[in-house]
């Protein structure tokens, strides 16, 4: 399956693949899985994986570009995911 990606200043791009995939954010006991629909670009990216709004709102989550982190609900709790901001590969 494929889709159609269009950019902020309108470019667009083919997706490559698209997959389903289980996404677990957190450390126990703060941790969520959720399965997550991830869309594959062939292009040079300073980021692994770009979560999107509906990601974001599916899991509840508030993100914190100025901090580097992501917190979310969990059973146990409020969970965090924190990026190293020294580093673009990093996932948040």
């Amino acid at each position: 399956m494929t889709s159609t990606l269009i950019g902020f200043i309108g470019y667009s791009i083919s997706t490559l693949d698209i997959t389903t995939l289980s996404l677990i954010v957190g450390e126990e006991p703060r941790l969520k899985t959720l399965m997550v629909l991830f869309m594959v670009v062939g292009l040079p990216s300073a980021y692994n994986v770009i979560l999107g709004g509906p990601t974001l709102n599916k899991s509840r989550a508030v993100a914190s570009t100025y901090h580097c982190t992501m917190m979310f609900q969990t059973r146990a709790g409020v969970g965090e995911a924190k990026s190293d901001p020294g580093s673009p590969n990093s996932a948040t």
